[in-house]
């Protein structure tokens, strides 16, 4: 099993593009944080969505948003320019969902009805088992 689940804020816009095939893809970085004894830890985590999720990603979120996202891990390399091996890695989003209000930095469970405000949040008609990458 291949599953990941992260909630953490951006650390900047998210990056639209298209395909050549022209689906969407929204690219950005979450830090999540963790605390060990008295000091706190951050760790970053690339994150890629497709088709109709990417664009509302794209369009709602911004850099400092809380997000929370479960999806998979994807691993690839490639070729530096110096010649040696690149490695990445990123989470690829099945499933998001917004957390707090942008506005007032308020969780969203503790405030009703804001979820319904939001659009749809499932991943529809998109096969992320074969991203275009």
């Amino acid at each position: 099993m291949n599953k990941a689940m992260i909630m953490g804020n951006l650390g900047k816009d998210p990056e639209l593009t298209q395909s050549k095939s022209g689906l969407p893809i929204c690219k950005f970085p979450i830090a999540t944080s963790r605390k060990v004894k008295d000091e706190e830890y951050t760790t970053w985590h690339n994150v890629t969505a497709f088709g109709r999720t990417a664009e509302i990603l794209g369009q709602y979120m911004e850099k400092g948003r809380k997000l929370l996202v479960e999806g998979r891990i994807e691993n690839g390399s490639y070729d530096k320019e110096d010649g040696t091996k690149g490695y990445t890695s990123e989470i690829i989003v099945d499933q998001f969902h917004f957390v707090g209000n942008k506005d007032s930095g308020v969780e969203s469970a503790s405030q009703p009805g804001l979820a319904s405000q939001e659009p749809a949040q499932q991943t529809q008609g998109v096969d992320l088992e074969s991203p275009p990458y």
